[in-house]
C-alpha cells in the first residue's frame, strides 16, 4: 500500500509540474492505477483486521473516509484550481499523499499477506456463483450511479445537494456488498475483496463511457433512466449473491425391514 501511496504522490507532483499533454495524461492514468492499487488495499486491511463478526462496520468506516474525499475534494479541488491553478490542486494531492503514505507506514495493522498468485487463481473466487453474483452488482452499481453522477450533475442548478444523496446512499453500498463477498469466500476473502473493488472502478469506467454516449446522443434525461436500470439488475444481483446457498437432499430409501427368523 505504501509503494502505491507513493508511484500516486509522485504521480499528481509530476503533473503538477508537466507542460506537456501527453505526458500529463500519461501521468493521470499511472496515478489511476496507484489509486486502484490502494483502495483494494485498505478494503482488504479492513476486512482482515476486524474482529470477528465486525468486517461489515470496519470497511463502512473505509467507505466513509471514499464519500468523503468525493464530496469535499472534488468541488474543494475544483475551487482550489479556479482561485490559484490546476496545478496548485494536484501539488496538494501529492502532498496529502505524503502524508497519508507516512502514517500508513507507521500506523496501519499488519495483516497475514498472500502468496503470488496466477491470473487464474486469482479470478477462482468467482467460481463462487454468489461471489460472482456480488462483483456483478458491485460493476453494475458502479456504472449506473456513477454515470449518474458523473453526467448529470454538470446539467443542474444546484447539484450540491443531489452529489451529496448520491454520496451517502450509492457508497453505502459497497461495505455491505464486500461483508457479503468475505462471507461467501472465507478460503480467500483477499482475492474476493480485490475482485469487488475491480468490479466498482470497472463500472465506473463502463458508466462513463455510456453516460458519455447518452449525453450526446439523446440528452441528459437519458441517463438517469439507464442508470436506474443498471441499478435496479444490481440489486437483483446483490439478492442473489447474499441469499444463503442452500442444497437439496433425497429422503434416504427406507431400508426394508428383515423377515423374522423361522
Amino acid at each position: 500500500m505504501t509503494t502505491g501511496l507513493l508511484v500516486f504522490a509522485l504521480a499528481n507532483l509530476a503533473v503538477a509540474l508537466s507542460d506537456a499533454f501527453t505526458l500529463t495524461l500519461i501521468l493521470l492514468i499511472v496515478a489511476g492505477l496507484a489509486a486502484a492499487v490502494v483502495s483494494p488495499t485498505c478494503m482488504a486491511i479492513a476486512g482482515m483486521a476486524a474482529p470477528e463478526g465486525r468486517s461489515g462496520r470496519y470497511l463502512a468506516v473505509v467507505t466513509a473516509g471514499l464519500t468523503v474525499a468525493l464530496f469535499t475534494g472534488v468541488p474543494f479541488g475544483a475551487f482550489l484550481g479556479h482561485a490559484i491553478s490546476w496545478r496548485a490542486t494536484f501539488a496538494l494531492i501529492a502532498l496529502v499523499s505524503v502524508v497519508v503514505l507516512v502514517l500508513c507506514h507507521f500506523m496501519a495493522p499488519a495483516v497475514p499477506g498472500g502468496t503470488t498468485t496466477g491470473l487464474g487463481a486469482r479470478l477462482a473466487p468467482v467460481r463462487n456463483s454468489r461471489v460472482l453474483c456480488l462483483v456483478v452488482a458491485m460493476l453494475l452499481s458502479g456504472a449506473g450511479g456513477l454515470m449518474f453522477y458523473n453526467y448529470l450533475g454538470g446539467h443542474l442548478h444546484s447539484p450540491a445537494g443531489l452529489v451529496g444523496v448520491w454520496s451517502i446512499f450509492a457508497w453505502a453500498l459497497s461495505p455491505v456488498m464486500q461483508a457479503g463477498i468475505m462471507t461467501a469466500s472465507p478460503d480467500q476473502p483477499m482475492l474476493a475483496m480485490s475482485l469487488g473493488i475491480s468490479g466498482l472502478y470497472g463500472g465506473s469506467a463502463v458508466g462513463a463511457a455510456i453516460g458519455g454516449y447518452l449525453l450526446d446522443q439523446h440528452g441528459p434525461s437519458s441517463i438517469p433512466i439507464m442508470g436506474t436500470v443498471f441499478l435496479a439488475i444490481a440489486v437483483a444481483s446483490a439478492v442473489l449473491g447474499t441469499h444463503p446457498v442452500t442444497t437439496v437432499t433425497s429422503d434416504p430409501e427406507p431400508v426394508p425391514a428383515e423377515k423374522p427368523a423361522v
